[in-house]
């Protein structure tokens, strides 16, 4: 069996920085590339010790030929994450759809001229499905129709079309996964940071309003950071698209679970009423039928996710506010 040898496209982000990090601890040979890296988020997750065990790359995954050197020989596995959140993807949707989209495709090329032997995981998402209005009580699974109403979602829907099709004309399988609201140690960027935001403040003290609030899936980054690599590994028989499971809690009782983690926060963390509109049970997960169990108690993983940033306050590698 080849040693396994992983690139993770889009790896300075918060999620990627994860998957970097469990896989150094595993000892596998890691290759981090990414173009725009925000430095907060890699050095909240990996120490020096971490990084001084991986390459660090800069490259552009919209190049053709910088993603197919980047993929060398001895290359077995890559997960792709590089994109535009909101609102960025919505104020240029031509760059998030040739990071998104053409990005993929030149991954999936690379494959192709590997007779379709790479693993390949991507990183898709939960905006692929329209709002909570158009499901039964706001509930779905994995045949659950997308309907996505921004570009956002659009692009990542087309990114699961594109690998679908890679797989009816050359065999290349894959694997999308479909995240949600995803928290923990590191996690600074986009609206659904908000739940890691507040873990943050409740560390250091400090008052903070969630600007969304209602029911949602959250998901704590190891199990989600997990979900790629497992699913990278995977032997699949197609190109596949799974929801990454998770636990759906009003974001009331989640602020009592942080307030139980961190007394003196108590009262110190709020949020808006208005929910993000998207829908907030997910029934029957399919992704663990084929890669295994994941979700882990929220309690537990807050209770972590406090006590990381606690820390990280106190080593002086990152501040707040």
């Amino acid at each position: 069996m080849a040693k396994e040898h992983f690139v993770v496209i889009g790896a300075r982000g918060f999620i990627g920085s994860w998957i970097c990090r469990l896989l150094i601890e595993e000892g596998v040979k890691v290759t981090a590339t990414d173009t725009n890296p925000d430095p907060r988020s890699m050095s909240s997750v990996l120490d020096p010790g971490h990084l001084s065990k991986m390459t660090y790359l800069v490259s552009d995954a919209r190049n053709p030929e910088a993603v197919s050197a980047l993929i060398g020989e001895d290359v077995t596995h890559v997960i792709y994450l590089a994109g535009l959140l909101r609102p960025a993807s919505e104020n240029n949707p031509l760059l998030s759809s040739q990071v998104s989209i053409g990005g993929l495709i030149n991954v999936l090329d690379v494959s192709v001229r590997r007779s379709g032997k790479l693993g390949i995981a991507y990183s898709s998402t939960a905006a692929v499905y329209g709002p909570a209005s158009d499901y039964p009580n706001g509930q779905i699974d994995d045949k659950s129709l997308p309907a996505p109403r921004d570009h956002y979602g659009v692009h990542r829907y087309t990114m699961e079309m594109t690998a679908n099709a890679y797989f009816n004309e050359h065999g290349v399988t894959s694997m999308g996964l479909r995240p949600w609201v995803v928290y923990g140690a590191g996690r600074f960027n986009g609206l659904s940071a908000q739940p890691s935001l507040a873990m943050l403040a409740a560390a250091a003290g400090t008052p903070f309003h969630m600007q969304f609030g209602g029911r949602n899936v959250v998901q704590h980054v190891r199990d989600v950071a997990l979900a790629f690599i497992r699913s990278a590994r995977a032997k699949l028989d197609g190109a596949k698209q799974a929801n990454i499971p998770g636990e759906s809690i009003e974001m009331t009782d989640l602020i009592a679970v942080i307030e139980k983690s961190a007394p003196k926060a108590r009262g110190m963390i709020t949020c808006e009423m208005k929910d993000l509109g998207a829908p907030s049970r997910l029934a029957d997960p399919r992704l663990e039928q084929l890669i295994g169990p994941l979700p882990s108690p929220t309690a537990e993983r807050v209770e972590e996710t406090i006590a990381d940033y606690r820390k990280l306050l106190a080593d002086g590698r990152i501040s707040f506010p």
